[in-house]
């Protein structure tokens, strides 16, 4: 097979079921380098409030 889009579309191509799952927002795939500075945010932003309560 090489018309694949994804690892999901491989998997329920060849007839595995799957589920959605819940999760948190800030679980981003990053792909982009703009991925990577809304993901850097979020980190700063974690460290911030764990550090000014």
């Amino acid at each position: 097979m090489t018309d694949c889009i994804d690892t999901a579309f491989l998997m329920k191509s060849y007839g595995f079921s799957l589920y959605t799952v819940a999760g948190l927002p800030e679980n981003i795939k990053i792909t982009s380098p703009i991925d990577f500075y809304i993901f850097r945010a979020i980190i700063d932003a974690r460290e911030n409030s764990q550090i000014f309560g």
